[in-house]
């Protein structure tokens, strides 16, 4: 039997026997093509990642999708985020889109869910990990105002403490001091 240009065959891991031959039954007939994926099931495969997981697609599920190269898989994704012309010429949108920040590996979203994901990414990125605030006076009566001057008189105390322990090259210091006329001092 002979192999046309149009079939490939492979070998299996199998034994070989003395003379060198392989018999005919434990070739594997693989095609040469590969399947395509198209851009409507990328849209679906973004899709389905992004309401599962949070997560945008990569070139690694592309690859899984159908069968391809990582440098393919990668050109799929970026013609997925260019406009693009059908056979009569009408412009239709992208179907994916990249975010301005970078990740690695570059994620991929879909663009029918624009404005819900930018809005999720935004809400994620400006939760502070760990949150630090002015406590306020027991009384809740005092002004912002109060707050920020209390703290600045409880830093000069902090700083007048700790001269004693300063090093000796300090040789000069200045100190101003405002007292209003009105009696109160803060």
């Amino acid at each position: 039997m002979k192999a046309s240009s149009e079939v490939r065959f492979h070998l299996k891991s199998v034994p070989i026997q003395r003379d060198g031959k392989v018999p005919i039954d434990d070739l594997i007939h693989i095609p040469h093509y590969r399947k395509r994926i198209s851009k409507k099931r990328v849209e679906q495969i973004a899709i389905e990642k992004y309401r599962k997981y949070g997560k945008g697609i990569d070139f690694t599920d592309v690859i899984r999708e159908g069968p391809c190269s990582k440098e393919k898989s990668q050109r799929i994704l970026k013609d997925c985020c260019r406009n693009r012309r059908d056979k009569r010429g009408d412009l239709h949108k992208p179907i994916l889109f990249r975010t301005p920040t970078r990740t690695s590996p570059q994620q991929f979203f879909p663009n029918c869910m624009h404005a819900d994901i930018i809005e999720d990414l935004k809400k994620r990125g400006n939760v502070p990990i760990h949150p630090t605030g002015v406590s306020p006076p027991h009384s809740s009566s005092f002004s912002s105002k109060y707050i920020i001057e209390h703290q600045k008189a409880q830093t000069f105390l902090e700083v007048l403490t700790q001269l004693p322990f300063s090093p000796p090259y300090i040789h000069k210091l200045q100190l101003m001091l405002h007292i209003k006329k009105n009696g109160s001092n803060l």
